[in-house]
């Protein structure tokens, strides 16, 4: 009422049923409350909208052809057949959720108000004018129309953007994973960290397609067409890709369209998904990799990769932010590059999981022989050597240190060299009640036997004497991998096991150790 200087009955014959209207239409209209007139259509005209019954209704008012009735009751201006239909089709439910949720909600959203001005051929001030809304906009969204006008002066419409990535070369192997051209990776953009708070404007893929690598983008070029966006890329990706990779994806791309899937009620998820998340893969490795952190750009620096991008994810939200509002070319430009760059850097680093590959149990012993040394004081010294076979080809050549152990590696080939002890060390017997120390020979003996020395010469044995001594050679492990396992002391944490005859003659068993010694370097 407060946006109207006529009557009543001017405001009503200035709106959407200033036809002839049914009785029980003009009954809810009489059944008004007191409010702002936003308030009055929202809760009264429109609470039931557009049922199947008044639609009919409506049809029925009017004797010219349904295009004449959508032109009398909703923008007062022709509307074809074609925007007809680009009405219904923007919205997956049936016409009534259709006019509910597009033609009359009076908030006017910037995704309702950008649709609509898609569908009016005139000028901006013509959309206005025409609109039903000019009378049921409320106060702040009519007020905006001067701000909003630079805005929406432009088409706003999502945009996709194909590229051929013609100098991209795979230096991994990534077909021991699944078929190319099944393979899809995957890497977003947003305007912050949480997905209820924050635009997600950007998806990029990279997929295999004629024995060369593509490159695929869904832009939104305003802030309400994310939607179409996350739609663009399911319909894109489901049904032929299996493999997903991405960096670091299982902790944000992938919940951040899940969210988004969940804000629009888009039926969609990753559930036939299988994938690589690089930085997972990549982070146990750290220390191994002598790397101060499982950054993107770290990974690239380690790999030898220079990347010309002057920007970085969160610097990327300001100048999408003028991206929308201003639709510059150059902003236009950075926004793809540095996505692309990021798509294009997955490809470079790609080879660093060879590393990766070599704890997972694919490491093959090929030789093994023991080997003398002098230690930096000089003292003679044995050592276990192994020599391997690695799985994947190594993009640069590494070596690492840890507990005496030493690991290197080039291509193909590694080796693995471990400290050998040739020393007395002793065997801890569990249940030291059953047993008695005997001092003399600083052993433990079973009570089954110790009963036929003198008392004099036996006490009853605790955990840390009750053991027995032996000299022999020694490999150490981390965990009990062979029994029985010795210590230096009962307190000492470092286990150790025999080399005996048979462990020297069983290659499973150095295999075992081998990869026993791997996964102990790793996770130091």
């Amino acid at each position: 009422m407060r946006m109207h200087t006529g009557t009543l009955d001017e405001v009503f014959s200035s709106l959407v049923f200033r036809y002839t209207m049914s009785n029980q239409v003009f009954s809810n209209l009489v059944r008004m409350h007191t409010g702002t007139l936003d308030e009055v259509f929202s809760s009264l005209v429109f609470r039931y909208t557009m049922s199947n019954q008044v639609f009919s209704n409506l049809v029925r008012m009017h004797t010219g052809t349904l295009d004449e009735v959508f032109s009398s009751l909703v923008f007062r201006y022709t509307m074809s057949n074609q925007v007809f239909s680009n009405l219904v089709r923007m919205h997956t439910g049936t016409l009534d959720e259709v006019f509910s949720s597009l033609v009359f909600r009076y908030t006017m959203s910037n995704q309702v108000f950008s649709n609509l001005v898609r569908m009016h051929t005139g000028t901006l001030d013509e959309v206005f004018s025409s609109l039903v809304f000019r009378y049921t906009m409320s106060n702040q969204v009519f007020s905006n129309y001067h701000t909003a006008t630079a805005f929406y002066t432009r088409e706003v419409i999502m945009r996709t953007i194909r590229k051929k990535l013609t100098e991209i070369r795979l230096s991994y192997p990534l077909e021991k994973e699944a078929p190319l051209s099944n393979v899809l990776f995957i890497d977003i953009e947003t305007t912050g960290f949480s997905a209820q708070n924050s635009i997600l404007y950007l998806i990029g893929c990279a997929y295999y397609e004629e024995e060369t690598w593509h490159t695929i983008q869904w832009l939104a070029t305003s802030y309400e067409e994310e939607k179409e966006v996350v739609k663009a890329f399911f319909k894109f990706a489901s049904g032929h890709y299996t493999h997903l990779i991405h960096f670091n994806g299982n902790q944000f791309d992938l919940p951040f369209i899940l969210q988004k899937c969940t804000q629009y009620r888009l039926p969609y998820d990753f559930s036939c998904f299988s994938g690589i998340d690089i930085y997972r893969r990549v982070t146990p490795f750290k220390n191994f990799l002598k790397l101060p952190d499982c950054k993107q750009k770290t990974l690239e620096r380690f790999m030898g990769i220079h990347r010309e991008d002057p920007y970085d994810g969160g610097q990327l939200i300001s100048l999408y932010h003028d991206y929308v509002k201003n639709q510059t070319d150059s902003t236009y430009n950075a926004i793809l590059d540095h996505n692309c760059s990021d798509l294009t850097g997955m490809f470079h680093i790609l080879p660093i999981l060879a590393y990766g590959d070599i704890f997972l149990n694919r490491t093959k012993v090929k030789k093994v022989q023991a080997n003398y040394y002098r230690d930096l004081d000089g003292n003679k010294r044995q050592e276990l050597y192994m020599k391997l076979t690695l799985p994947t080809p190594l993009p640069k050549e590494i070596s690492y240190c840890a507990n005496s152990c030493y690991f290197s590696g080039n291509g193909t080939e590694g080796t693995i060299k471990v400290p050998l002890y040739e020393e007395e060390l002793k065997y801890f017997y569990a249940n030291y009640k059953d047993y008695y120390y005997l001092p003399l020979e600083d052993m433990a003996v079973h009570k089954s036997i110790a009963s036929f020395v003198d008392r004099e010469h036996r006490t009853q044995a605790k955990a840390h004497t009750c053991y027995t001594r032996k000299q022999s050679a020694y490999l150490p492990q981390w965990d009990v991998l062979f029994e029985p396992f010795f210590k230096r002391d009962y307190k000492d944490s470092a286990l150790f096991f025999e080399i005996t005859d048979s462990f020297k003659k069983d290659r499973k068993a150095f295999q075992t150790y081998a990869l026993h010694v791997l996964k102990m370097l790793s996770e130091n």
